[in-house]
């Protein structure tokens, strides 16, 4: 029986139907991958429709250039965009990743969705996100791996956290506000670069967040509404509120500072008091308080004086009653007729036992 042949031009329609029904990769002339409304809702972002079903969010599972080519509005309590790896380099390309999330005036209750996240398998690193909006979500802005780069995007009405970006990520001239905790985390060894930002009404959830927290290194300025940041992108210090006995020092500092040598802090003209976390007197403003603190000598472990070398706890590893350690404060007698000592405008206030709990740490930034 002869073979049925089909009219060239039903074989051209049903090629036709065929590329309509594969997923396509969409890629612009400079191999960049397009994400718009169109293309999320009809899902296979990266060719496989098994991997970024249709709607949201948009899985990522290849590294590669992406840009924006409309808004994306997202569903209620939904992500707009999932990471499964890293790599990506996602240009928002002047356009918003929008949800309906709203935070009052001076509230805000977290739920579900984000704009940009990692899956909860997620071990990649070096995300690239810039240039554009996210907006109306119920739990995080962006959310990326170590080594990433945040630049450029306005965050608003965001339930949780605005941009967690970890170990060694570059956070550059972002705009959040009407956030629910904090505009900026960073968790890790190794600090995150931030520079540039403006960060206003963070904590609306009423948690005590700052606006930055973590291992945090600002250079080039930041403005935080909250007074958590530097300004002027300068290094800060602190004495904190809370006292400690000598082996408590080493783990008293918050995230992001650490136990401060007297060589670090010594010239206070050069630094930035962190009233946030500091204690502070009714007529400190924004400077340091004159009470004293433990500090660090920068010599070798000692428990007890040994000529002119003072002692540390131990390499503050001690609260025995019997050893001692070294604390400092700011010089309190401005009346004084009696020269300096070699360390003023700190004064050595006294060697302490090491196991005297009240007594300060002085902090500061790494």
């Amino acid at each position: 029986m002869p073979t049925a042949r089909l009219h060239p031009a039903a074989v051209s329609a049903l090629v036709a139907i065929a590329v309509l029904a594969a997923p396509s990769l969409g890629r612009a002339g400079d191999g960049v991958i397009e994400i718009n409304q169109v293309r999320a809702e009809a899902g296979g972002i990266n060719g496989s429709l098994a991997s970024d079903p249709p709607g949201f969010p948009v899985v990522i599972t290849q590294a590669g250039s992406y840009r924006l080519t409309s808004d994306l509005v997202v569903p209620a309590s939904t992500t707009g965009i999932r990471l499964e790896v890293g790599g990506a380099r996602i240009d928002l390309n002047g356009f918003a990743i929008t949800g309906p999330f709203v935070c009052g005036v001076s509230s805000c209750v977290a739920g579900t969705g984000s704009g940009i996240e990692r899956s909860t398998a997620f071990t990649g690193q070096r995300t690239t996100v810039r240039n554009g909006e996210i907006s109306g979500f119920a739990l995080a802005g962006v959310s990326v791996g170590p080594l990433s780069h945040v630049e450029g995007v306005v965050l608003q009405n965001i339930g949780r956290d605005a941009i967690l970006a970890p170990n060694g990520s570059l956070v550059i001239a972002n705009r959040a506000a009407s956030i629910g905790e904090s505009a900026l985390v960073a968790v890790g060894n190794a600090p995150t670069i931030a520079r540039d930002n403006a960060f206003l009404s963070t904590d609306l959830g009423g948690s005590g967040a700052a606006a930055i927290e973590g291992s945090v290194r600002a250079t080039g300025g930041n403005l935080c509404s909250d007074g958590s940041c530097s300004a002027r992108g300068t290094r800060r210090f602190y004495l904190t509120k809370n006292s400690f006995t000598g082996s408590q020092t080493l783990t008293a500092c918050a995230p992001g500072y650490h136990f401060a040598s007297l060589w670090e802090i010594h010239d206070v003209g050069a630094l930035e008091y962190d009233v946030r976390l500091g204690a502070t007197y009714s007529d400190s403003g924004a400077g340091p308080s004159n009470e004293k603190g433990w500090v660090r000598s920068g010599d070798f472990n000692a428990t007890a004086q040994n000529g002119s070398r003072e002692p540390n706890c131990a390499g503050w590893t001690s609260s025995a009653f019997e050893d001692f350690g070294v604390t400092v404060s700011l010089h309190q007698d401005w009346r004084s007729t009696v020269a300096y000592s070699p360390i003023a405008p700190w004064r050595l206030y006294q060697r302490m036992w090491c196991s005297q709990a009240g007594v300060g740490v002085w902090c500061v930034e790494d």
